[in-house]
């Protein structure tokens, strides 16, 4: 029996087993679910690899296996815990190619850990098949044995967990098990959006004026940005130069999003529907857009961002003018490019005009730096840029700089409003924060199947012009009076729209309309991977960011 073979068959059967061995170490398992989590993964591919005696077919019949793990390293590397989650497989297939790119780039450590792991036994099972290299009958009888043996002790394991006083979920606790539910899970979702047109098609909001007057409604749908970054929150940084001191600007402190990922928290906002009601419901449901378009209120949605078939799509496709910038720019654009089409949109409104603009910004997303034009950097050095805390220093910059470069747009709106006269209001938050190597931890970036405090607080502004607040002044003062209040962004963005244009609907819930006397912030819950409301405490948030939202949210619950 050649040598190679039987290092390939161990080298295989050991990298098989590595991510079991670190969720040890990163999951709040019990020592008992742990010894389960290694043993009986273990032992399935222990007889598994012992098949045949062909080691170089053993090992490539394995290779979805080998793939799901080296995914997973790479995002243990990245997040640093748990499983590969539904949203990072959606992740995946709603990540343009130019995001990706920007990304990868700076990975290449992750993935160099990855490939030492899992391609010298891919590489030997090549050169086992070209060479018809084979395990004796002796080796793998011994080894058959031993993989039973294994398996058998494991479910044994396995029984013991599923009666033991902790609660035992292996869907959601046993690995690779639960990283292919999840995958199950994320292909039934893609189905899902692939039909949504049809089971959307017959919904309405029942949606009428109350106020017939003329006013320009816009929602800026932030991305990427952190409240901890903005000056308007207290920042040490002048990142909102001329946003801060303006009039007719409402900003709410104390803000958090449910949803640490863009295509989950963004029909969030754009729907009526909360986190505890998004399961399936979400793709029943028809966007803000449509509540608008209902009442006969001309629509447009302006994307600086690309196509990437989730929800958002379909969401701007109601509008009556739709246009993604990356169509016609490609990958050289930034948010102030958002201009001339909203300047085009809206040149034909006068004073009693009535009209809603979406805008989809690019913001703050990685790569930083690729968010805005040289000449727009304020705070340097801001390259080179690094997947790595030692280049935090360079990262805040950069970051920083997208911060100014989102008061400048929203400064520009504004400004453009008031010059003209019109009666005009805004919205803006964003869709999920960014962590950026900010403690021991070293987390970066957002989506991690665990959110942080820092991915989840994030600004909400709401502003109304000079000729909008002579109409609806006690609009202008109940959201002054509800700035110090609790605000979970994606129940409120609609709700406030809504009242904001003066519409009504039975979908809207004025309690959660940030412009309300009625206003009454409700319990903080995290949409989490699974679609389901859960408290911070449940989704395995680390005890200093449960502390930190209490702090920020529940301990402000009532006036």
């Amino acid at each position: 029996m050649p040598k190679l073979a039987r290092i390939t068959y161990w080298w295989t059967l050991l990298a098989l087993i590595v991510p079991n061995v670190v969720f040890c170490f990163t999951e709040h398992n019990t020592l008992l679910q742990n010894v389960t989590g290694i043993v009986l993964p273990g032992g399935v591919l222990w007889l598994l690899l012992s098949v045949t005696g062909r080691v170089g077919w053993s090992v490539w019949c394995l290779f979805f296996f080998i793939f799901i793990d080296a995914f997973q390293m790479v995002l243990l590397t990245l997040y640093g815990g748990s499983v590969i989650a539904v949203d990072m497989f959606l992740n995946v297939v709603t990540t343009t190619v130019s995001e990706a790119g920007e990304l990868l780039e700076d990975m290449i450590p992750a993935f160099a850990v990855v490939l030492v792991i899992y391609l010298p036994p891919l590489v030997m099972a090549v050169v086992c098949l070209c060479r018809d290299y084979e395990l004796s009958d002796d080796f793998l009888r011994r080894n058959r044995a031993l993989g039973r043996m294994t398996t058998l002790f494991g479910c044994t394991l396995f029984g013991l967990c599923l009666v033991a006083a902790t609660p035992y979920r292996p869907l959601r606790q046993l690995y690779p098990l639960n990283a292919f539910y999840n995958l199950v899970l994320a292909v039934n979702r893609v189905e899902k959006q692939a039909r949504y047109a049809d089971t959307s098609r017959d919904f309405t909001f029942g949606s009428e004026p109350v106020d017939t007057a003329g006013v320009l409604t816009v929602i800026v749908v932030g991305e990427t940005s952190r409240a901890s970054e903005w000056q308007l929150y207290g920042y040490g940084r002048a990142t909102n130069p001329r946003l801060s001191g303006r009039s007719g600007l409402t900003a709410f402190p104390r803000a958090l999003s449910q949803s640490n990922t863009t295509h989950k928290s963004v029909p969030l906002m754009l729907s009526h529907v909360s986190a505890r009601e998004f399961g399936d419901s979400i793709y029943d449901v028809k966007s803000v857009i449509a509540a608008f378009a209902e009442s006969g209120i001309p629509t447009a949605f302006i994307s600086d961002q690309g196509r990437n078939g989730a929800l958002i799509d379909a969401f701007g496709s109601e509008a009556d003018t739709c246009v993604f910038l990356a169509d016609s720019l490609g990958t050289h654009r930034n948010d102030l490019d958002l201009l001339p089409v909203f300047d085009r949109v809206t040149s034909g409104l006068g004073a009693g005009d009535r009209m809603l603009v979406v805008l989809h910004t690019y913001g703050s997303h990685y790569r930083y730096n690729d968010r805005y034009p040289d000449t727009a950097a304020v705070f340097t050095p801001d390259a080179p840029l690094e997947a790595e805390k030692s280049y935090r220093p360079a990262l805040v910059n950069s970051y920083d700089n997208t911060i100014v470069l989102t008061d400048r747009l929203l400064a520009e709106i504004m400004d453009r409003i008031e010059n003209r006269g019109i009666s005009g209001a805004l919205i803006y938050t964003s869709d999920h924060g960014e962590d950026i190597f900010d403690d021991e931890r070293e987390h970066f970036l957002h989506a991690s199947p665990i959110p942080t405090y820092e991915q989840l607080h994030v600004p909400m502004l709401v502003w109304m012009s000079d000729a909008y607040r002579s109409r609806h002044q006690n609009l202008y003062l109940a959201a002054e009076a509800n700035r110090r209040r609790p605000v979970a962004t994606s129940e409120a963005v609609f709700p406030t729209a809504m009242m904001l244009a003066g519409l009504r609907s039975c979908r809207s819930d004025e309690t959660q309309s940030l412009v309300s006397n009625r206003y009454t912030p409700r319990p903080y819950v995290y949409l989490d991977d699974h679609n389901e409301a859960v408290t911070p405490a449940a989704v395995g948030m680390d005890s200093r960011d449960i502390a930190r939202i209490d702090s920020l949210y529940t301990a402000h619950l009532h006036p």
